[in-house]
C-alpha cells in the first residue's frame, strides 16, 4: 500500500482541502522511485564513500615513505605529524574498540596515545630515526605497563574428568 502524503503550500499553509493535487504518494514525490530503489542506491553510495575514504587515507600517508625512506635525515613537521598521527589514530581506534567490548583497562593506551603525539617535535628537529625509535619505546612501555599492572582474569583450574 503506497504511503499518502498531503502537500503543503510553499508559504507553509496547508493546501486547500478537496483538490486532486493535495494528496500524493511518496513515490510520486520522489519522481516515481520506489523505496527499494532508494535503499539500493544508498548502499552503493556508502560503498563509494568508503572507497574514497580508503583512497584519502592512502594519499594522506604519502609523507610516510619520505620519513621511513630517509631515517637518517631531519624530516619536516608534516611527515613527523603523519607518522605520530597514524599511530595515535590506531591507538584511539583501539581504545574505542576496547571500550565498546568492555575490554580494559584503557589508561595505559590512552597515555600512549598522548605520548606518541609528543614525538612530533622530536621528529621535526632531529632525524626521523629518533622519532621512530621513540614511538617504538612508547608502545613497548605502554604494553609492558599494561601487562604488569593491569588486572588479569582469575584462572580457575578445571577438575580432571571422571572425578567428582
Amino acid at each position: 500500500m503506497p504511503q499518502l502524503v498531503q502537500r503543503a503550500a510553499a508559504s507553509g499553509e496547508p493546501a486547500p482541502a478537496g483538490s486532486a493535487d493535495d494528496v500524493t504518494t511518496v513515490g510520486e514525490q520522489l519522481g516515481g522511485m520506489s523505496a527499494e530503489h532508494l535503499v539500493e542506491r544508498r548502499g552503493l553510495l556508502l560503498i563509494i564513500v568508503f572507497g574514497e575514504s580508503v583512497i584519502a587515507i592512502g594519499i594522506g600517508a604519502g609523507p610516510l615513505p619520505r620519513t621511513i625512506g630517509h631515517l637518517g635525515e631531519q624530516v619536516a613537521t608534516g611527515p613527523a605529524l603523519v607518522l605520530a598521527g597514524g599511530v595515535a589514530v590506531y591507538l584511539a581506534g583501539d581504545l574505542a574498540f576496547r571500550s565498546v567490548l568492555g575490554i580494559g583497562p584503557a589508561r595505559f593506551r590512552a597515555a600512549a596515545t598522548v605520548l606518541v603525539l609528543a614525538t612530533v617535535p622530536l621528529g621535526a628537529t632531529t632525524a626521523g630515526l629518533w622519532q621512530l625509535l621513540a614511538l617504538v619505546v612508547v608502545l613497548l612501555c605502554a604494553l609492558g605497563a599494561e601487562t604488569r599492572w593491569a588486572p588479569t582474569a582469575a584462572v580457575r583450574p578445571t577438575p580432571p574428568r571422571g572425578s567428582g
